[in-house]
This record gives structure tokens, sequence and C-alpha cells, in this order.
């Protein structure tokens, strides 16, 4: 039998092999996912209505990173002790409030408000989330467990992007004089919070021991001493949970750039919302292969894994900093998401692998490493494409990126 079609025939085996709640909790956030996937694409172009520099865009696209930033790790230690169910219920019950309270927002003050609050709620649907597929993940399958988990939030990407903007395209039609457009949008998130709920409700958890709500709280803030013991779980994994957190931040400091300025570089190229919305769809193809990617890092080794994707990103940054039209910005992102996409599921087994027994608390630790990367790269890429005011200051930042990437060869090199 040929390699190729043995090695695939492996990777359904594992997946068909997964526990049947790991593919429930799939499904559900694939579904809640493209009720925000129609949003995500123009989002940068909806605050930049409000927004009177790039640097205020990036400081509002960074502000749901720093709420969650704040509060990631507490509540990482806390789903380590109550139902991650209930969790992500009442926190997808906000979700109701938070679409329409975006869609009436008509200043940057009530922007700031809404950005805080989605900010804060949305840490109770990720980090349960994520601590209950690592908690749920068979032994030896971490990788394509965490894989088909975030393939499944990339395909809902896709899909939504493809679906905002044909929504986005009848709207304009329907009402030619709408001066925005995408506030129509924000009325689907609760509609996606729904289904979800109805999904997740009664799920089969392999956690079995939870406490009151309350000793719990008090556990995180008086006996776990809210960080410290994070903190010191932390430092246990020596030096290459330093590593793995450089590379961590990397990637989510280089995404969180990338997808603030794709819409506004598009934009600038005169791009149509379908063009804008094709351009993200194809970008996220890559991360719906993370789960193979996974799985060929298993066979081939995690740090040639690493170093392929490190430098095919660092490689195709540089050429989306020398970019000037909308084919060069769909081709060179392509390849910048596949090399991104071959490094995240591998990280994500270690992260896996840090974290046994205490997944919440680990799943917290680096969700607030990914939260820092996600303020401080919209925020950095709002700074720098003020500063160079050519018509090429957008581009600015793929360049930094490119820089980074190739400091990430040598960070592998070490682990």
């Amino acid at each position: 039998m040929p390699a190729h079609i043995s090695f695939f025939r492996k990777i359904h085996r594992d997946l068909s092999s997964l526990p049947s709640s790991l593919k429930r909790i799939s499904l559900a956030f694939f579904l809640y996912s493209i009720s925000w996937g129609v949003i995500t694409p123009f989002f940068p172009l909806f605050i930049k209505n409000h927004a009177n520099s790039y640097t205020e865009i990036g400081f509002l696209v960074g502000l749901v990173p720093l709420m969650t930033l704040l509060v990631k790790i507490p509540v990482g230690d806390l789903v380590d002790k109550i139902s991650k169910e209930k969790v992500m219920i009442f926190s997808l019950l906000n979700y109701l409030i938070i679409g329409p309270f975006y869609a009436v927002t008509t200043t940057v003050q009530t922007l700031i408000i809404a950005r805080a609050y989605h900010g804060i709620i949305s840490v109770g649907v990720w980090i349960p989330a994520r601590a209950f597929v690592r908690e749920n993940s068979p032994k030896h399958l971490e990788a394509e467990s965490t894989g088909l988990f975030s393939a499944s939030n990339a395909l809902s990407t896709i899909a939504g992007s493809i679906l905002g903007a044909g929504l986005l395209t009848l709207i304009i039609i329907a009402f030619p004089a709408e001066k925005n457009p995408i506030n129509y949008l924000f009325y689907l998130p609760p509609i996606g919070a729904v289904i979800t709920i109805l999904l997740l409700k009664n799920i089969p958890e392999k956690q079995t021991k939870t406490e009151p709500l309350s000793a719990a709280i008090n556990e995180v803030v008086i006996k776990d001493k809210l960080f410290e013991k994070e903190i010191i779980d932390y430092v246990s994994e020596g030096r290459k949970g330093i590593y793995i957190t450089a590379l961590r931040f990397i990637l989510s400091f280089s995404i969180g750039m990338l997808l603030m300025n794709l819409a506004l570089t598009a934009s600038n190229y005169n791009a149509s919302f379908m063009q804008i919305g094709i351009i993200y769809a194809v970008f996220h193809i890559p991360f719906t292969m993370q789960f193979i990617f996974g799985d060929l890092a298993d066979h081939i080794g995690k740090k040639k894994m690493l170093y392929a994707g490190a430098i095919t990103t660092a490689f195709f940054f540089s050429m989306l900093f020398l970019s000037s039209n909308i084919i060069y910005l769909f081709v060179f992102s392509l390849f910048v998401a596949l090399g991104i996409a071959m490094m995240a599921p591998v990280l994500e087994a270690y992260i896996t692998d840090f974290g046994k027994g205490k997944d919440g608390e680990i799943t917290g630790i680096y969700s607030s490493v990914e939260s820092a990367g996600k303020l401080a790269g919209p925020v950095t890429a709002g700074i720098l494409s003020d500063t160079f005011k050519t018509s090429a200051g957008l581009n600015a930042p793929f360049a930094l990126c490119a820089a980074l990437f190739l400091m990430a060869v040598i960070i592998i090199k070490k682990l």
C-alpha cells in the first residue's frame, strides 16, 4: 500500500477513535464560530467607521485580548474545579446581549465598553472549551484531538467569511443608502450561541470531581493565591516552557497583526466585501488541516515540523511586505497561514503534555500568552501603519513578522 494512502487511513482511524464528546464539542463550536465568522473579516472596517487612526483601530481590536489577559489564568484555574459545561453555557448566554450591543454602538466610548464586555465573557467560553478538549484527549492522540477542534473553528471561519460577504452584498443591494451594513451582522451571534448551548447541554465530562462555585472561587483566591500557584506550575516546566511560550507569543502576535491589516490593506486596494471575504476564507483553509499536520509531526518529528512552518512563514511574510496588489495579498497570506498551521498543533501538543491533571490551569496560562500576542499585534500594527504614512504603510507590520519568525527558527533549535 502506498505510504500516503496508509498515512491518511491512519488519520481517519485516529479521528474515528476520538471520544464522541470531542466530536460533539467540535460541532458545537463550529456552529457557534460561524455566527462570528460572518463578522470577523470585516470587523476592522467596522471599527474604522468609529476610529480616527490606525493606532486607535489597533487599540480597539486589541481591547478584547487585553481583557482576556487579565482574567484567563484565574478562570483557567477555576474551571479545573467546577463543571466546564456550566461555565460555557453561562458565558454563552451573555452573547445574547453582546451582539446587539455592537450593532447599536455609535461612538468610540460605547465601542470600548462593548469590547471590554466581549473580552471578559469570551474567556468563559474558550478556556473551558479548550480545557475540555485537552482533558478528554486520548493519550498519544493529543495533537489530533486539539487539531480537530481547531480545524472545526477554522472551517467555520471559512464558511462564515463567504456567508458574511454574501449577506453584506445583499444588504447593499437591498439598502443602497445604508452607510453601516456590517451592523446588521451582529444579530447573528445570539442565534449561534443558542444553538451551541443546546448542543453542549449534558455533554459527558471526564472531570468527575467538581466543587460548588463559592468554594471553587475561595480556593482560587485563598488557597491558590490567584496567580501564585499558576506561576509556580509554569516555572516547573523549565526552559522548554519558556521556549513554547515565546513561540506561542510569536504566532499570536503575527496572527493578530495580520488579521487586522488584511481587511484594511485589501480595502486600500478598493476590494469589495466579497473579495475581502474570499481572502479571509482562503487564508483559513490551511487551519482546517491542523490535525493532518499534527499527525505528520508524530511521524517526522515535532521540531522538523516547527522548522518547516517557521521558515515558510518568515519567507511569505517578507513577500507580503513587498506586495502591491490584491492578488499578491491573496496568495502570500495563504502561504503565511500554511506555515502557521504547520506549527500550531505541534505547540498545542507540547502544551497538552504540560497540562495533564491541571488542564484548565495550563490552558489559562498559555491562552494568556495568546491574548498578550493578540493584544500586542494589532496595537503594534496600528502604530507602524500610522508611522509610515506612505501608500505601503500598512505593509510595514509584515516585515516585523518576518523577522520574528526568523527568531522563531533560533528558538526551535533550543527545544
